[in-house]
């Protein structure tokens, strides 16, 4: 809440309070006037005494001046303060019992009675009220600063889970790229070293195009499926120029998703993680399928493969590579847990599907 907003907030709230005050004590005397069969009128009795209360509403000001500087339970001259508060509610109890006892005075048309009596003797049935509505008045005041510290510490904690969040991920993205980037230029030293120029030049090409997309997303957290799978095109035609005939891949994408938003950089680790370890001693053509559709009204991402698998009850299988574990890491932060299953078994592929809450690109 701003401090713009608790400046008009705070004066309506002291406002309706006392005009709550005021019914409550007209209603009260209404009832007491009927039981003694004395004629009345509810709305008239109540407005008879809304002026005595209201201008406590008036005083708020100046007792929230007072409050700032005599704060009473944070403060280390308790004894003091509340001396002072003590010494205000007699002046503002004094100032209050004057004014409304004039006003009822001229208003009731008491001229048999002069002023000074009237407002005396109305002075000695209302004197010690005036002590109540201050420490009224004091007790609403602490509870709605009491309050407004509690929703600024609340939404103090939430921006600085938020910044840490953003902080926690930006660290993790970071992680990813110069990882990504060295593998890559591991590929480019192997077809070097093997005299495959051609190869090489087009591996480098393919890098560069990476490299701009991922240069361009460097601040993004979240990117458009589409998005993310021009990347993952890229990344896969430079694995497919290493491996050669030994890796294929296919796209199964739904259409309605490509406007949904995943992650940055996501499933280029999963991809990296799937052909380095699904290729070790792997007979036969190593084969990557990314799937996207609908499921349940959430969004689900698949990424199969059919490597030699491994056995996911051993727990050690996500210290497989930075790059799946910043990723599941990631998804955690962002999502929450259980969002992504994996499942493999030795010698038949694994499969890691995602499965996200709908964000439509368009939407934002």
């Amino acid at each position: 809440m701003t401090k713009e907003k608790k400046s008009i907030l705070k004066p309506i709230y002291i406002i309706i309070f006392w005009t709550i005050i005021a019914l409550l004590y007209g209603g009260q005397s209404y009832i007491s006037y009927a039981l003694k069969g004395e004629a009345c009128n509810f709305w008239g009795t109540v407005l008879e005494h809304v002026p005595t209360f209201l201008i406590w509403a008036i005083f708020a000001p100046i007792i929230i001046r007072i409050l700032d500087k005599y704060p009473i339970i944070s403060s280390k001259n308790t004894m003091i303060d509340l001396l002072f508060h003590v010494g205000a509610a007699t002046v503002l109890g004094m100032i209050s019992l004057v004014v409304i006892g004039t006003g009822r005075w001229l208003y009731f048309g008491l001229g048999e009675i002069s002023l000074i009596e009237y407002t005396k003797a109305f002075s000695l049935v209302w004197f010690i009220y005036q002590y109540i509505m201050y420490t009224a008045m004091l007790l609403f005041l602490l509870t709605i600063n009491y309050y407004q510290k509690f929703r600024d510490k609340e939404a103090r904690n939430i921006e600085l889970q938020k910044m840490l969040l953003e902080s926690q991920l930006s660290s993790l993205k970071m992680q990813l790229h110069p990882h990504f980037l060295f593998n890559t230029l591991n590929t480019i030293s192997m077809l070097v070293r093997m005299d495959k120029k051609e190869s090489a030049n087009k591996v480098i090409s393919r890098l560069g195009d990476m490299l701009r997309q991922v240069l361009l997303s460097k601040d993004d957290q979240m990117v458009t499926i589409e998005k993310e799978m021009q990347l993952i095109d890229k990344y896969l035609s430079i694995e497919s120029i290493r491996f050669e005939e030994s890796l294929t891949y296919e796209f199964k994408l739904a259409e309605s998703t490509l406007n949904y938003q995943v992650p940055d950089m996501l499933l280029q680790p999963i991809v990296e993680n799937s052909i380095k370890h699904g290729m070790k001693n792997l007979n036969g053509v190593m084969h990557v399928e990314i799937a996207s559709g609908i499921d349940k009204g959430r969004l689900k991402i698949e990424v199969k493969d059919n490597g030699k698998g491994f056995n996911t009850y051993d727990k050690g299988f996500l210290n497989r590579g930075i790059g799946l574990k910043n990723t599941l890491e990631r998804c955690e932060k962002i999502f929450g847990k259980n969002q992504v299953e994996i499942k493999s078994e030795q010698g038949k592929g694994t499969t890691t599907i995602f499965t996200f809450p709908i964000i439509d690109n368009n939407n934002e």
